[in-house]
């Protein structure tokens, strides 16, 4: 991994001139590594506390309007007026997950001041406070909704943002690579697609709701591959870049090791809850009409549509591959919720 200490041995990086160093896995030397982490009540935030904590040589502080039982909390909202600096004092690393996820009509001005403007405002601050690295979980929705069957989304293909809530995504990440050129913070951008584990919520939840019924779902052809990841795996990517060695900056994605069409992941559900896939072969544009005609094209996007991503530059360049298979995922997802 990246190394703590030494900040040469760089190599070029073609993303937009950013600079990277081989990676190779070591502990921090110099006492306790202080991370100030946003968004730590949300569902992946929860995760991640939960393996910071278990680090020895990691200290965890918080910055919201909710705090962990047990963490120090700086109760601020994230806003590109906030002053952050009291949080900053002696941190090493940030890890920005907060934000908005959602936005209704009315609020997109305050979706690009939270996620875009707080965002910037959150990394310049640090920069000044002399924070060593600051890592932003960003979205594989910046790239569009759809990708080519032949062609999975790159790093560095240019962002086509659908809606609201991924272009506020990718107006930070332009602002934060354009800020990365006239800094000596690290700043890595993490993009994962949709997540799912335990106390998963949303669109993910109500699938796994359906898929759990023991009727026949008119699925069977519905055969274009999605990226998925595994929460569990989207943390052990975070902690990798937090503990990496060297300097390192740039864009990564984050995905489990398989794509799964929506047939391969309901018929893996059911194999997990010990039933057969009992899919019928209903032909896809018949199950998209209803969806369009009512306003829905983006969810029919999302159930029959492709969209892969290609994480070979995390394997190269992090050294780095997801932990958990897809059905060890999906087993203990399905568990908790049983539970």
């Amino acid at each position: 991994m990246p190394g703590h200490g030494k900040r040469n041995s760089r190599v070029s990086d073609p993303l937009g001139g950013v600079e990277v160093s081989p990676v190779e896995k070591s502990k921090v030397r110099d006492g306790k590594l202080r991370v100030l982490l946003t968004g730590a009540t949300g569902f992946i935030g929860q995760h991640l506390v939960k393996a910071l904590v278990s680090e020895p040589d990691v200290e965890v502080i918080t910055l919201g309007r909710s705090s962990v039982s047990g963490l120090t909390n700086f109760n601020c909202v994230l806003s590109s007026d906030s002053d952050f600096s009291a949080s900053l004092l002696g941190v090493h690393s940030v890890i920005h997950l907060g934000g908005m996820s959602s936005v209704g009509p009315g609020e997109e001005e305050k979706a690009f001041d939270v996620n875009t403007a707080a965002t910037l405002e959150l990394a310049e601050q640090a920069a000044l406070a002399g924070v060593r690295r600051f890592i932003f979980i960003s979205s594989a929705k910046v790239l569009g909704d759809i990708s080519h069957l032949a062609t999975a989304f790159s790093e560095s293909d240019c962002t086509d943002p659908q809606d609201v809530y991924s272009n506020t995504k990718a107006q930070a990440e332009l602002k934060l690579r354009q800020l990365s050129e006239s800094v000596a913070m690290d700043i890595v951008i993490i993009r994962p697609p949709i997540v799912y584990g335990p106390d998963v919520k949303g669109n993910f939840r109500q699938l796994l709701s359906i898929a759990s019924k023991p009727v026949p779902l008119p699925f069977r052809l519905a055969r274009s591959p999605r990226s998925m990841v595994f929460v569990a795996n989207l943390v052990d990517q975070i902690r990798h870049c937090l503990l990496a060695e060297g300097a390192f900056s740039g864009i990564f994605h984050c995905k489990d090791a398989e794509d799964l069409s929506l047939s391969d992941l309901i018929a893996r559900i059911r194999l997990a809850l010990g039933r057969s896939a009992f899919l019928l072969p209903v032909p896809v544009f018949l199950m998209s009409l209803p969806l369009a005609s009512i306003g829905k094209r983006k969810i029919a996007d999302q159930l029959f549509s492709p969209f892969v991503l290609s994480d070979e530059r995390s394997r190269a360049i992090l050294n780095w591959t997801p932990p958990y298979t897809v059905e060890q995922g999906l087993k203990i997802t399905i568990d908790s919720l049983k539970k």
